[in-house]
């Protein structure tokens, strides 16, 4: 009699574990709004990646390839009227970033073995 392998992780258990947090919202002037989706569980992973390698060489192309994955193109353009500084985009960015981090963790933090 064979042995039966061990299901460590199911479908079911993976979708409970990954439950994301609220979506990241600026508030802009007239009551608009932008909303910055999770980029972990919002977006399909392919889309994702692509974000976070555009957020993580900004020097390549600056903030805005990144937005434009991120963002809808309404939330986009809501984005671009306002005509925000560079130094304003990265502390929106890095806003939106913590928010997400602070549900997730830091990448390559925690959960590493105790050996």
């Amino acid at each position: 009699m064979a042995d039966k392998p061990t299901v460590h992780l199911t479908l079911a258990k993976l979708k409970e574990s990954t439950k994301a947090p609220e979506p990241f919202i600026l508030g802009l002037d007239g009551g608009k709004r932008v909303t910055f989706p999770d980029f972990y569980n919002g977006m399909d992973s392919e889309a994702s990646e692509a974000l976070l390698n555009e957020l993580n060489n900004p020097q390549r192309a600056g903030v805005w390839p990144a937005l434009k994955l991120w963002l809808s193109d309404g939330d986009l353009e809501k984005l671009r009227a306002q005509k925000f500084t560079l130094h304003q985009l990265m502390q929106i960015i890095a806003a939106a970033n913590d928010h997400y981090e602070r549900h997730y963790g830091t990448p390559g933090e925690g959960g590493g073995s105790d050996a």
